[in-house]
């Protein structure tokens, strides 16, 4: 199960990172054939479904969203409470 999981995290990383891919078929014979390409790509649904496909890390523009955002609600709420003065 680790090496199926490992082999898996590697399948993923690579697919993120490498320019040139190589083929499921490619890490199912690195691993001597312990399991088929079938059980790679049913590990990697598993993968990305937990992972819930975030499997990029957070930028400045993700975090610069999500403090504009938040901005955005503190000023709607507080032109929210001053039309009906609610302060």
């Amino acid at each position: 199960k680790f090496q199926l999981l490992g082999t898996t995290a590697l399948f993923i990383a690579m697919k993120v990172e490498e320019i040139l891919h190589s083929s499921v078929q490619s890490f199912a014979l690195f691993a001597g054939h312990a399991f088929s390409t079938a059980e790679i790509i049913a590990k990697e649904r598993d993968f990305m479904t937990t992972l819930k496909w975030k499997i990029y890390p957070d930028t400045l523009n993700t975090w610069m969203d999500s403090y504009l955002n938040q901005w955005d609600l503190l000023v709607n709420r507080l032109l929210f409470n001053q039309n009906f003065n609610l302060s």
